[in-house]
């Protein structure tokens, strides 16, 4: 029986040789290990990785991934290991890998206060951090 070293492990316990864990997968931190064992949702792993690493801030991952993904634009995960992304409230997104909705969605601006409004009538609101614009004629 060999004693891989962190991050590889040997299929058989009577075999010469060591392997790399498949992306995705890890030996959870052991020297003799026989198998690999995938990641848990919200987490990733490069290969020959001894521990599985959180996902930060703005993204998630399923189990046995590679590596995470940037939550979609008007969706947030505000918290590392996530395995999905939140919807953005109703007036508000985000931009790609947030963890928060912070623009106004188009149709909508932002107030003082940062709280999202309806765009008023005869007005355009093209999202983000803009300003209500007057449609011709109006204001």
């Amino acid at each position: 029986c060999v004693a891989c070293e962190y991050g590889k492990y040997a299929p058989q316990a009577l075999t010469d040789s060591c392997l790399d864990c498949d992306a995705g997968f890890h030996t959870n931190n052991a020297t003799k290990a026989t198998t690999c064992t995938a990641c848990d949702a919200g987490k990733y792993a490069n290969m020959s990785t001894i521990a599985c690493t959180s996902c930060p801030l703005g993204t998630f991952s399923s189990s046995g991934s590679a590596l995470c993904s940037d939550c979609d634009e008007g969706k947030y995960v505000n918290e590392v290991s996530s395995s999905s992304c939140f919807n953005c409230d109703l007036g508000l997104t985000s931009s790609e890998g947030s963890d928060s909705c912070d623009l106004a969605a188009i149709g909508y601006y932002l107030s003082i206060e940062s709280i999202s409004e309806t765009c008023p009538k005869h007005a355009t609101c093209l999202g983000g951090t803009m300003v209500p614009v007057p449609n011709e004629g109006y204001w």
